[in-house]
């Protein structure tokens, strides 16, 4: 009854685990991260400098905090807890004086993760070195986008980079590989698919490494070695081929790995490292113009979709709109200013020239600055210059920091909100510099510089120009405003059911297996062997454990768990389709309906079978069943929605049938809904 009891607490809590965020969660997020982001750029601000230096990343308590106090050449002392008896009481590291540096053992969940830069000692050449001991956090949104931050406003402004992996051996030889691959998985995450052009730029150092295990010597070769049998040689691990790639170069590359010996009492001296200093010197630089292109890094999708949501509450449109309006005024009182002075015929002629000249500056400033190129920050820095209106108004908005943001944000969600606002600015400035051409051309005629005829065809070129780049600012505008409706679509509603799809499921999958768990499944013979395929056909398979021995749970109870899963299922299909009114979105919520039922039905399958089957040894659910495979195809024009997913069966156990199901579910209904994009 235990397992009973544990299923339906998990299937009573299931609504509150897939339904959308709370309201007052999602605020309380929100503000997190608004001072997060608030402190990040106060922070970087002052700290990021043109300079080239080496990024120390590593997993908590990997030694990180150790090692960078090594290269700044504080003095190190090891020494046991007093307090701890016993022979599980490892010798650690601490600081023996309060010089600057990282604090040590400091490096737990609770601790900031804000990055903090230290200059080496002149034993290592005085390199720049930025801690960053957020880069494997992942504490929800609020911490993912934060981190995220602070890479994207170190790449943009440092000179080179280097990146130096700090891992603890203990977690490779001791078969918790998880740490290494998640800190692998991260820095994929930054540079994405270019991190094949910067493995020369790594450098991985060990830590806590013993003088020798098991009677072999640790040396570099020792840690070769490790790598390609604990990483390489393993076909189980869920590693990227990036990833792979990187620990092969390292293999390849031995002279990019260093380490630091365990430590032992007393003071701790230079004997404990082996090619530190080497390790990170052969380590090239990735430079400023590279860095640039990847400087927005890859977050989860539960961030990405959190962010979305809360996009306009941390960069909103309103304060670029008030700044735009202040734009449009002043420079219309400008246009109107320079239009009467040409219409005032009692002008003299050496001043209406000045003016003139005055004009075309402000033409050329303008026009110069809105076709080329630019971003519009620099199109921000021309207009402070042209009026002390529109520099103080621009100053006093902090519309310069809101722009930031909103560029930082369109980098991780893979939109152009900051592209919208650079071209609005751009036709503005189009506008004006035509306005202002017309006139010159007409004040140039009232100087009888050119004549009217030559006036008019100015005029009409100058015309016939503004159409013409108003059509390709129009154009830009509606690509990147269709480009923004397709990421709203995928990171908008679907996206938000896929992802309360994913938490459904599992949790459904989890119930399910735990109910057959508690069938008190008679077995005649041997269950066989998981086929061999399965494990590389289904990412992430893993073999369920032995079914325990229990008595068989009432009937009634089992029924009672399945309608509560049933009335869950359908209560969340029921909110996304009442909050869409997209054809398209209905569309691609069908299959995942469907897909949706996939273990629910089996969960009850199994149910029916086994008391269907009480009274026959021969048939029972130990016994071999039918294998299932998910068939992904595309349906045709005329064809029901339910068939969209259908399910083949050969033989296999009911049991690991639950589990295949229950695995692929979330996958598939992803892909049914084309959500790939929204979660790469």
């Amino acid at each position: 009854m235990m397992h009973l009891r544990s299923i339906t607490t998990a299937v009573n809590i299931m609504a509150s685990e897939v339904t959308q965020r709370s309201k007052e969660e999602t605020m309380k997020i929100l503000k997190e991260l608004k001072q997060n982001l608030k402190d990040a750029e106060e922070t970087m601000r002052e700290k990021v400098k043109h300079e080239d230096v080496a990024m120390f990343v590593g997993s908590t308590k990997a030694g990180k905090s150790t090692l960078i106090n090594y290269f700044i050449g504080n003095p190190l002392v090891g020494r046991k807890d007093s307090t701890v008896k016993g022979k599980f009481n490892p010798t650690k590291v601490y600081k023996a004086s309060n010089a600057e540096g990282p604090e040590i053992g400091c490096e737990s969940a609770s601790a900031t993760t804000t990055p903090s830069r230290w200059i080496a000692s002149e034993k290592f050449s005085n390199l720049v070195m930025w801690d960053c001991p957020g880069f494997c956090d992942n504490r929800g949104p609020a911490q993912a986008i934060t981190n995220a931050y602070y890479i994207h406003h170190i790449f943009q402004k440092i000179k080179s980079v280097k990146i130096v992996l700090v891992v603890d051996l203990n977690d490779i030889i001791q078969h918790k590989i998880n740490p290494f691959i998640t800190l692998l998985t991260s820095v994929e995450n930054v540079f994405k698919e270019k991190i094949e052009q910067c493995y020369s730029s790594f450098a991985v150092i060990f830590t806590k490494v013993p003088f020798e295990i098991e009677e072999d010597e640790v040396d570099i070769d020792y840690l070769v070695d490790i790598l390609r049998r604990q990483v390489l040689s393993s076909s189980s691990l869920n590693i990227s081929k990036y990833s792979r790639n990187l620990v092969q170069f390292f293999v390849d590359h031995p002279k990019n790995i260093g380490f630091v010996r365990k430590a032992t009492g007393g003071v701790i001296s230079g004997d404990i490292e082996v090619n530190l200093l080497q390790a990170v010197r052969d380590a090239s630089r990735v430079p400023n113009t590279l860095l640039k292109q990847f400087s927005f890094p890859s977050i989860d999708s539960d961030s990405k979709v959190f962010l979305f949501e809360v996009r306009n509450d941390l960069s909103s449109k309103k304060t670029f709109e008030e700044v735009v309006e202040v734009v449009k005024s002043v420079l219309k009182n400008i246009l109107i200013y320079f239009e009467n002075v040409r219409k005032n015929k009692g002008l003299p002629k050496g001043q209406l020239d000045a003016e003139k000249q005055k004009l075309c500056n402000l033409r050329n400033q303008i026009e110069s600055n809105s076709m080329v190129a630019v971003d519009v920050f620099t199109k921000l820095q021309v207009l402070k210059q042209i009026d002390p209106i529109i520099r103080d108004k621009i100053e006093n908005s902090e519309i310069e920091d809101t722009l930031r943001l909103m560029t930082f944000i369109d980098g991780l969600l893979n939109m152009k909100e900051s592209d919208l606002c650079n071209l609005n600015l751009k036709s503005i400035m189009e506008t004006v510099a035509s306005q202002m051409s017309k006139i010159v051309v007409e004040m140039q005629c009232d100087l009888h510089e050119i004549d009217m005829k030559e006036a008019n065809r100015q005029i009409d070129a100058i015309k016939e120009e503004y159409e013409k780049k108003m059509q390709e600012i129009k154009v830009e505008a509606k690509e990147a405003a269709e480009h923004n409706l397709d990421i709203t679509k995928k990171l908008g509603l679907v996206a938000r059911a896929g992802h309360a799809v994913d938490k459904a499921v599992e949790a459904v999958g989890n119930a399910s297996m735990k109910v057959a768990e508690a069938l008190n499944f008679r077995r005649s013979r041997p269950s066989p062997a998981i086929p061999s395929r399965i494990p590389h056909t289904v990412p992430g398979f893993r073999a369920p454990p032995a079914l325990p021995s229990t008595s068989s749970p009432p009937r009634a109870e089992i029924t009672a768990i399945y309608g509560k899963m049933q009335v869950r299922l359908d209560a969340l299909l029921a909110r996304v389709l009442e909050t869409s009114h997209d054809e398209g979105s209905l569309n691609h919520l069908a299959p995942i309906a469907i897909v949706m039922q996939e273990p629910l039905r089996h969960g009850k399958e199994i149910v029916a079978a086994a008391r269907d089957d009480d009274d026959d040894d021969d048939d029972d659910l130990g016994a071999i069943h039918r294998e299932p495979e998910l068939v992904l195809r595309e349906p045709s024009s005329r064809e029901d929605p339910r068939r969209y997913a259908t399910l083949e069966t050969r033989e296999f156990q009911e049991r690991e049938l639950v589990l295949f199901v229950a695995s692929q579910t979330g996958r598939a209904a992803r892909r049914y809904a084309g959500l790939s994009l929204a979660f790469v």
